[in-house]
């Protein structure tokens, strides 16, 4: 209301006034957006709650770490093993190129039919399946430095083959347990932490290995080898906390703490 400048009394407008029915939608319409906004953050604390609640997330930190192991194992064999090959076992200079090739194509082409494989299966047992076929990989290197040349280039064709079946059953089931462990607001920081794991990757292998490669075969396979074996320990106990890794292939759904 206000007051009539003549006669200095109050003046209502009437129900019907056009100036007073805007200013009444428009104060509702800004109701309901400051409603909508709170209702938007208290979600966001609630569903996201920032990079505080994702690093209290301890099962899915005790994944990155395992993301980290396999990472490891990958970038050894592409950066190692066709040294290796050349340097030590003394194979011909055309087989790190025939190494990296078969696993190329080998990757281009078998991520369709890998997928197929394991549809249907829980995802912790077909990663620690990963993880055994990579370690043979690493014994069949090893044995590499130990046997005539002929049967060298064929363990390392053999190796090749296992690691890239390894890193394509790596490749269908890490992402969707990343995914399937954090809420839409907080998946772009359970992403990020799960790459971390290969960036650091991509920084300590190239050294580690040279120190490895220096002391000889034994000192530098074995250890890879233990290192898939420590990888399928981790698998086996994360399992148990991680309901994203109880879940089947291919099949994402709901999964009870006692699923296998």
């Amino acid at each position: 209301m206000h007051h009539d400048r003549r006669g200095q009394r109050p003046v209502v407008h009437r129900r019907g006034d056009p100036d007073t029915a805007r200013l009444l939608r428009r104060c509702a319409r800004r109701g309901r957006q400051r409603r909508a906004r709170t209702r938007r953050l208290a979600t966001t604390h609630r569903q996201g709650g920032g990079w505080a609640s994702t690093l209290r997330d301890q099962p899915f930190l005790g994944f990155v770490v395992l993301n980290f192991g396999l990472a490891l194992l990958s970038l050894a064999f592409g950066l190692a093993v066709p040294v290796f090959l050349v340097n030590t076992v003394h194979l011909p200079p055309w087989i790190p190129g025939t190494v990296l090739a078969v696993n190329a194509v080998l990757g281009a082409l078998g991520a369709t039919p890998m997928g197929a494989a394991i549809t249907g299966h829980r995802r912790w047992s077909s990663l620690m399946a990963s993880q055994a076929i990579v370690g043979g990989a690493f014994v069949a290197v090893l044995c590499c430095a130990y046997v005539p040349s002929a049967v060298s280039i064929c363990l390392a064709l053999v190796a090749v083959v296992l690691v890239t079946v390894g890193e394509l059953i790596q490749s269908l089931i890490v992402s969707p347990i990343v995914n399937d462990c954090a809420t839409a607001a907080s998946r772009g920081r359970y992403n990020s932490l799960s790459q971390m794991a290969f960036s650091i990757g991509d920084v300590v292998t190239p050294a580690l290995m040279a120190v490895l490669l220096a002391h000889g075969p034994a000192a530098t396979w074995i250890p890879m080898a233990a290192l898939a074996i420590v990888d399928m320990l981790g698998i086996a106990l994360l399992a148990g906390h991680l309901p994203a890794m109880r879940r089947r292939v291919n099949h994402p759904g709901r999964t009870g703490p006692d699923a296998v």
